[in-house]
């Protein structure tokens, strides 16, 4: 019988001589107890974990694990449904094309994904809630995001060079704990964040160069900042249910801005 259940963790790392085009078969394995980590082998093409249903702490998958990302649809699917792991991370794969978690509703710490330099497609489409924070973070080959049910984020979302992005679409996310931070996405010509009502801390939008228009028709609290700056084709900003901000304001070096909407705006 093949294996099903290990009650620790399971770490699959610095294996240098597997032979090109390798692949690691764990299609039995249903529950692992603490984490799951794959790294630093370099030669491994394909992993299945076709069965693995409930990962109790964390999940990491960093340098050169590409799940499925050598198969007939040139991307990577992972059918898990975890119970509420600890954390996610996706970092420095440099073959893998697509990330799938379809099933995924919460995260209990944080999601990475980070310098995955073929990357095209991040689906979390369930997710729902993270404790802690998001940062999606120089995968220069992405253009397909979807966050769709995400509503909460305990602390902050980082969202920065995604350098072929071009629309970026939180459409229920309602809650930051902490800090919105978009950024050096020099791409993205629409953003969708109409939903947001609270920001805990601070909002930063830098030098997202080709956005004409920056909207967040919801957004009533900003607990600390609300710094707009260096955003070269913005003509516009409407956040015009803000009503207060507990530090300061700071909108600059947007050299085409022609209307910054505040109608609401009671303190700062």
């Amino acid at each position: 019988p093949s294996l099903t259940r290990v009650g620790g963790y399971v770490s699959l790392h610095e294996n240098t001589y597997y032979s090109t085009g390798a692949r690691l078969e764990l299609d039995g394995l249903r529950h692992v107890g603490s984490y799951l980590r794959v790294y630093n082998n370099d030669r491994l093409m394909a992993m299945n974990l076709s069965s693995l249903s409930d990962v109790a702490d964390y999940c990491e998958c960093a340098l050169v694990l590409s799940w499925f990302a050598r198969r007939s649809h040139g991307g990577a699917r992972l059918p898990l449904a975890w119970s509420s792991p600890t954390a996610g991370r996706v970092e420095e794969n440099d073959r893998l094309t697509k990330f799938e978690m379809r099933v995924l509703t919460s995260i209990g710490s944080y999601l990475e994904v980070e310098d995955n330099t073929a990357l095209r497609t991040l689906d979390v489409r369930e997710l729902e809630s993270v404790g802690s924070y998001i940062r999606l973070d120089d995968n220069d080959a992405l253009v397909d995001i979807n966050f769709t049910r995400l509503e909460t984020v305990g602390s902050s979302v980082e969202v920065s060079s995604l350098n072929a992005l071009t629309e970026l679409h939180f459409n229920s996310l309602a809650t930051v704990g902490s800090s919105l931070q978009i950024n050096y996405n020099y791409a993205m010509t629409v953003l969708t964040i109409d939903s947001l009502v609270s920001v805990g801390s601070s909002f930063y939008f830098y030098a997202n160069t080709v956005l004409e228009r920056l909207s967040a028709d919801s957004l009533e609290t900003v607990g600390s900042a609300f710094s707009v700056r260096s955003n070269y084709a913005l003509t516009e900003i409407a956040v015009n249910e803000l009503t207060s901000i507990g530090d300061y304001i700071d909108v600059s070096s947007n050299s085409q801005l022609s209307v910054a909407q505040f109608y609401g705006l009671e303190s700062t």
